[in-house]
């Protein structure tokens, strides 16, 4: 009997990607006696010929499924290489974006104070401390920027992990509320990338082991209203009461993207 030329590697994977495979029925159509040239007799069955086709046949099918798992492993290699490299990308440019950030602050410090001079022979008393209060907060703004990132740089799921299983513990909910919170501001720096959904997820599995021990602390008194995340509806509803303190971090937040632009993130 003749090899069965081996099928593709897509071909093979096609087939073992639907959902709806049942191995034996794979394996009773690939060695069936039709797929074999023979008419199902007993006697056929039963006869070295036949057994020879089988085994054959049986070699074949175990060589197809090798090379579709070689080719498989080989595929997930290349995705896994992938990933590690977009991982330390992203790490370069976080690290690249801290030290711009940093320069532009030292910029800002060196340029504070010949201004200040020129400010006060220019222009009245009034607008001076007006353009001192302007580049006070800007500079402020940075440093929280510089902070987030610094937060982002050294972020670890495992010590985040611990530090709000401490806080459950001791009963600290507000705490660990407030931890939640702030990791939430640190993963948004992810956004839109390959790491941001596990972040999401990492987060969302924390709330609800927070809401957890507050149901079982508390049994007959609600909690979801002191574990609401950022996002949520209730939260949006305070939103009028701070668009001022809003729209001042957003624009720090767009010097982060208008930097991210220029490297190319």
């Amino acid at each position: 009997m003749e090899n069965r030329t081996i099928r593709s590697a897509d071909t093979v994977l096609d087939t073992f990607s639907q959902c709806d495979l049942v191995p034996h029925v794979y394996i009773d159509t690939n060695l069936s006696s039709e797929s074999l040239g023979d008419n199902g007799s007993t006697h056929d069955l039963l006869s070295p010929e036949y057994m020879q086709r089988l085994f054959e046949a049986s070699g074949d099918l175990l060589a197809q499924l090798d090379h579709g798992s070689q080719e498989l492993t080989k595929r997930l290699e290349t995705l896994a290489a992938k990933l590690a490299t977009s991982g330390r990308r992203l790490t370069y440019d976080i690290s690249l974006l801290k030290s711009e950030l940093a320069s532009l602050q030292n910029a800002i410090d060196d340029d504070m104070q010949p201004r200040i001079h020129q400010l006060v022979a220019e222009v009245s008393q009034d607008k001076v401390i007006d353009k001192l209060t302007d580049l006070d907060q800007v500079k402020r703004g940075l440093e929280q920027v510089i902070i987030l990132f610094d937060e982002a740089d050294m972020f670890d799921e495992s010590g985040v992990t611990k530090d709000v299983n401490v806080l459950i513990e001791r009963g600290d909910y507000k705490g660990a509320l407030a931890k939640l919170d702030r990791v939430d501001e640190v993963c948004k720096i992810w956004q839109g990338t390959n790491v941001f959904p596990r972040r999401v997820q990492f987060l969302a599995d924390l709330r609800n082991r927070l809401v957890e021990a507050q149901a079982k602390a508390n049994p007959t008194k609600a909690t979801v209203e002191t574990v609401l995340p950022t996002s949520s509806p209730a939260n949006l509803a305070d939103k009028d009461k701070t668009d001022d303190e809003k729209q001042t971090k957003d624009s720090y937040y767009s010097i982060f993207g208008q930097l991210g632009r220029k490297i190319g993130y």
